[in-house]
């Protein structure tokens, strides 16, 4: 997570490499960041991975806070964060943290006093309209700076109809508490390619509407006080919503928002962080949101990715989905909610991986008519559910759910039970042997044998009895121990034929290599180094074998590095003789006398027993 050191924020330090223990949840990966997104370097925090600290029963990772956190004004851009490539997140932290102040500089810009402005069309950026530079190229867009709008109703800004590039930048607009009509700060409608950026809206019902808009970048700037939804997005694509602050009712609302993404974007004390209908395509991405009703409400969306939020002392609930279909939710940190972590009802192929669901009081999972999903790499802690039989970890509501992939989760603590499962069979709690199951904090069955079926001598790190979930729900492989989910690859190296001569080609293989943790993570790359000069002479491929052929005799050191799918790599070496001609045999008396000794040797015990017989 980008974590931003705010005035007054209660932010705190990493904890110690000495309270690191068990269950790291893996780095967050961004993959793209919109191309339209123009990333201030100052403001992107320097990339980090942190372990997370041992889970002890009862434990939460909330940051201690005494006092409310001041809101973050645009004056206070002192923000450090890192420039876009891959953005990693740390995913989890100390149950309490110390306090980190920074100096807030002091506002260069003077803001000038105007009208509301009205663009409709590519001619009507003029100087009179607000604009203070450029031309509406991508490489030297329109300006419109330095304003202060104060507002009852309208719009402060409103643009329509435009093609031209343009950027809205370090402007304040503000309405008042109780508007009498509607108050928009910044309004689009059928724009492309504008940017809202580093502006400051105070006291509407709407700060940023975006209607049939298209490669539009809403960027760095603070809503406070917002009455109603901080943004509208309808009917747009590729709008992007990027290290925003919002101190106000509800965050983001999206309707047919599509091809987009919310990223390192800060919620306090909204209602809903982010509400999307009918949304596909969508991102949501390294967003914190602290003391808030939900994080996301989504309903009837598909290929989503739902990644690396930090979501903190909500009081209703986390992730909640509705109709929604492949989606993936990945390396979250859902602590403390008053509600349920993750709440999902009538959707298929899920992917659910790498999050840590820790002290929710109406369970970490509830789902409802789900199928054909999978769990896995998960650590799932403290959750209660409050009543009857259901698991506070994960629960399968009724008989609703089918086709689920439960395994290489932690479960810790949770109750009254770790999961419940009424419909039995048709889901599986195991992965086969050897990658073998879950880690079940009550498990108190013993590792003394191993194999399939358990019924070999030796320990394996597998329980010899299946954890019972129900009669009929069983994790027949429960771990004896957490699941390290930070394992990188291993690369094993072979060639044949080897020893070899400058005139054979060898066929170099690495598809023996493997990954601790599959089948949830695997070997994507392989590449090698025929010299181990520090060059590699072949570049990434998925093809793990290559033939080369030695030009000049002499010892190599052959090297072969593989990558995973997180992009975690390991190195392994082969020695390989290769000689000018053909391979030298032996000399006559190195082989032949010791086996002609030997055959003596053989000839004459067998005549002495020969002849011990005939007496």
């Amino acid at each position: 997570m980008v974590f931003r050191e705010l005035a007054g924020s209660g932010r705190g330090s990493i904890p110690s490499p000495e309270t690191m223990n068990i269950c790291r949840i893996h780095a967050c990966l961004s993959e793209s960041v919109p191309p339209n997104a123009e990333l201030d370097p100052r403001r992107m925090a320097q990339r980090t991975l942190v372990p997370t600290p041992i889970i002890q029963r009862g434990a939460s990772y909330r940051e201690s806070s005494s006092s409310p956190r001041k809101p973050r004004l645009s004056a206070f851009r002192s923000v450090p964060l890192k420039q876009v490539g891959a953005l990693v997140i740390v995913a989890l932290f100390a149950s309490s943290f110390a306090v980190v102040l920074t100096s807030v500089p002091a506002k260069t810009t003077a803001f000038n006093l105007r009208e509301p402005i009205l663009i409709t069309s590519d001619t009507e950026f003029t100087a009179e309209n607000g604009v203070v530079a450029g031309s509406g190229t991508a490489n030297d867009p329109y300006i419109i700076a330095g304003w202060e709008i104060s507002i009852i109703e309208g719009n402060g800004i409103f643009i329509t109809g435009t093609t031209a590039h343009f950027v809205i930048s370090e402007c304040h607009i503000n309405g008042t508490a109780n508007p009498p009509g509607v108050v928009i700060c910044v309004g689009f409608n059928g724009v492309s390619n504008g940017t809202v950026k580093q502006c400051t809206f105070n006291a509407t019902r709407c700060a940023v509407s975006i209607v049939s808009c298209s490669d539009c970048v809403i960027q760095e700037n603070d809503i406070l006080g917002c009455n109603g939804w901080a943004m509208a997005i309808e009917y747009s694509s590729r709008v992007n919503v990027i290290n925003n602050y919002f101190l106000s009712a509800n965050g983001i609302l999206g309707l047919f928002w599509l091809e987009s993404s919310a990223l390192l974007n800060e919620f306090l004390w909204n209602e809903v962080c982010i509400s999307i209908n009918e949304c596909d395509y969508l991102t949501m991405q390294e967003n914190l949101a602290e003391s808030c009703g939900k994080f996301v409400s989504a309903g009837a969306c598909d290929y989503m990715n739902i990644c690396c939020n930090r979501i903190i002392a909500g009081t209703f609930g986390g992730i909640e989905l509705s109709t929604v279909m492949q989606t993936e939710i990945r390396g979250n940190v859902i602590d403390g909610n008053g509600g349920t972590a993750v709440y999902a009802s009538g959707s298929n192929s899920l992917m659910i991986r790498d999050n840590l669901i820790n002290g929710s009081q109406v369970g970490g999972f509830v789902l409802i008519n789900i199928d054909s999903s999978v769990i896995t790499g998960n650590v799932i802690s403290n959750n209660t559910i409050g009543y009857g039989f259901f698991g506070g970890g994960i629960t399968y509501y009724a008989t609703t759910c089918a086709n689920m992939m439960v395994y290489h989760n932690n479960f810790l603590y949770n109750s009254p039970n770790q999961v419940e499962d009424a419909r039995g069979a048709e889901n599986t709690w195991n992965w086969t042997y050897p990658e073998g199951g879950n880690y079940w904090s009550d498990y108190v069955g013993n590792d003394v044998n191993q194999g399939p079926s358990q019924n070999l001598s030796g320990p394996d790190g597998i329980g010899d009895t299946p954890y019972a979930i129900d009669g009929d729900s069983l994790d027949f492989y429960p771990l004896m121990g957490p699941v390290d989910f930070n394992p990188g690859p291993v690369a094993v190296p072979a060639g044949v034929p080897l020893p070899t001569n400058i005139s054979t080609d060898v066929a170099f293989d690495g598809s023996g290599s493997y990954h601790p943790s599959a089948p949830r993570r695997t070997i994507s790359e392989y590449r090698w180094d025929f010299d181990c000069d520090g060059v590699f002479d072949t570049g990434w491929s998925t093809d793990p074998d290559y033939t080369y052929t030695f030009q000049t005799p002499g010892n190599y050191t052959v090297v072969l590095e593989v990558m995973d799918s997180e992009g975690l790599t390991d190195m392994k070496t082969l020695e390989a003789v290769v000689y000018l001609d053909e391979i030298p045999i032996p000399e006559l008396t190195v082989i032949v006398l010791p086996v002609m000794a030997m055959l003596a040797i053989v000839a004459l015990s067998h005549k002495r027993r020969s002849g011990n017989k005939g007496k």
